[in-house]
């Protein structure tokens, strides 16, 4: 689930090549890109109907790359690797 390096057709961005991908996206309204297994996430500064229930479903189960870079994803992921492995997960928000 998503540990082979590759993260599905969607935004991602090399570390390195990640000043030109953010501006893209924030044109386009991609406020969530990967950069490898790293989501980032730029604040939009306004209400986005991106964090309700629904999108909670949409994302669960899901292999990241399955669906378009999202928080929930990360989240399903170590969700998914702590039941599988019973290792404990960490998530940096900063």
């Amino acid at each position: 689930r998503g540990t082979s390096g590759h993260y599905g057709p969607y935004p991602s961005a090399k570390a390195s090549q990640l000043h030109l991908t953010v501006p893209i996206n924030l044109h386009v309204l991609l406020l969530q890109t990967y950069t490898g297994s790293i989501l980032v996430a730029v604040n939009p500064y306004q209400l986005l109907p991106i964090y309700s229930p629904e999108q909670i479903r949409l994302y669960t189960n899901k292999k990241i790359g399955e669906m378009p870079p999202h928080i929930f994803a990360i989240a399903d992921n170590c969700y998914f690797n702590m039941q599988r492995n019973n290792k404990d997960q960490c998530c940096i928000i900063r």
